[in-house]
Order: C-alpha cells, then structure tokens, then sequence
C-alpha cells in the first residue's frame, strides 16, 4: 500500500529525461553566441523545477540524488564549455547557484516549514510526526527545527555552508 509514494527508478529517469530535454531545447534556442548568466537563469526557472518535481516528498535513494546531481552539473559544463572531469562548484559559487544536494535540501525544509505552520491542523499533525526527519535535516547545517520561521535566515545558513566547502 505504502510503495506508491516511493518512486521507482523509471519515474525517476523519467524526470531526468525530461530535464536533458529541456536543457537541450533551452541551449539550441540560445546558440552558440549565448550569454552564460542568461543560460543559467533559463535553466534554474525552466529545467531544474522538471528535475526535482515532487522532490520535496520523495523517499529518494542515493542513486537517485547522485543521477540528478549529474544532470545538474552536466548542465553548467555544457553552458560553460569546461571538461567532465573539472568541478563545477567554483562555477555554480560564481553563478550564486547551489549544489543540487542543498537545493533539495534547502526545497524540502521550506516544504515542512509550510507544513509545520499550516492553518490546516491535520497537515501540522503529520509534519510534527516526522520531525525528526526535518532535525536531522537541521543538524547538517547546525540550526534549530525553530529556525525554519525565518526562510532568507535558512538560506543565508544554506549558503554559508556550502561556500565553506569551496
């Protein structure tokens, strides 16, 4: 009963897919003349929300995370024309982009922030069942589950710990 709200691999590449193609649309209509900033916008507003649709409440596994993490970045190499093998985090700082792994991580704490103070009680119930789930999540970038009322707080914490990786 409960295996429908875990994605199998297919649906999963399904969404990958979906983003390459839209990537591709997005880097033929720019030619090869295109303003990489541009590029990069186009990409965050159109193929990032076909990558992570519903990413917020996927049980996802780490092969998961890591095919979409690849996606990504295959995407600011192809905009800045470097090579497989180089990384693209100096980039994605300079774009003021997050590594994939922070931006669902970043998607899911506003997820159950909204959850946490909905209006709906039924909805607060089921978040605070799982709030465990948002601590650990808090315990990697080393805030408090109360923290989540102040959203430009969290992404500034967010930020902070991925440009301390660099």
């Amino acid at each position: 009963m409960y295996d429908v709200l875990f994605f199998s691999n297919p649906v999963h590449e399904c969404f990958v897919s979906k983003y390459y193609g839209a990537f591709n649309n997005i880097m033929r209509l720019l030619g090869s003349k295109r303003n990489e900033i541009v590029a990069v916008h186009l990409m965050i507003s159109f193929c990032l929300p076909t990558l992570l649709y519903g990413y917020e409440i996927w049980h996802a596994r780490a092969a998961d995370v890591r095919s979409a993490s690849v996606a990504w970045n295959n995407g600011f190499r192809k905009i800045f024309n470097t090579c497989w093998c180089e990384s693209v985090r100096p980039l994605q700082f300079f774009c003021s982009c997050l590594p994939l792994s922070f931006v669902i991580h970043q998607r899911r704490l506003f997820y159950w922030k909204k959850c946490l103070f909905s209006n709906n009680m039924i909805i607060q119930t089921l978040a605070r069942c799982c709030i465990d789930n948002i601590g650990a999540l808090c315990d990697i970038y080393k805030f408090n589950v109360k923290d989540l009322v102040a959203a430009y707080h969290l992404k500034c914490l967010i930020w902070d710990v991925f440009s301390c990786m660099l």
